[in-house]
């Protein structure tokens, strides 16, 4: 539940940063640092807002219970599209990319001679 919110936070963020980087390198470096600086802080706010966030939901059982039945929704919405012809192909798609990545990054083990 909470990495599906920690997930949409973290997208949002880095949309951001990378929006405003593509911003920056057409200025000056004064005006750089002082980009990366708000960047920086604005990547320790939203750490802290998720944080305060997550908080308040244990706190309080009317958020909890609305965030549970997102939750709930999102995963019915999740099932449903997977269940779609073209998302299966391409859920069928990434599993065999994962499975050539996995066997590529696991070392071969040698075999022994008799």
């Amino acid at each position: 539940m909470r990495n599906i919110l920690m997930i949409m936070i973290l997208c949002c963020a880095v949309i951001f940063t990378v929006a405003a980087k593509d911003e920056t390198t057409k200025d000056d470096s004064g005006k750089t640092d002082k980009i990366r600086e708000l960047e920086e802080q604005d990547r320790k706010i939203a750490a802290e807002m998720f944080k305060v966030r997550m908080e308040l939901i244990k706190k309080d059982p009317a958020l909890l219970k609305l965030h549970k039945q997102i939750i709930a929704l999102h995963k019915e919405l999740a099932l449903k599209i997977d269940s779609k012809k073209e998302m299966r192909i391409l859920l069928s798609k990434a599993a065999d990319v994962s499975k050539q990545l996995e066997e590529l990054k696991t070392p071969a083990v040698p075999e022994k001679s008799k």
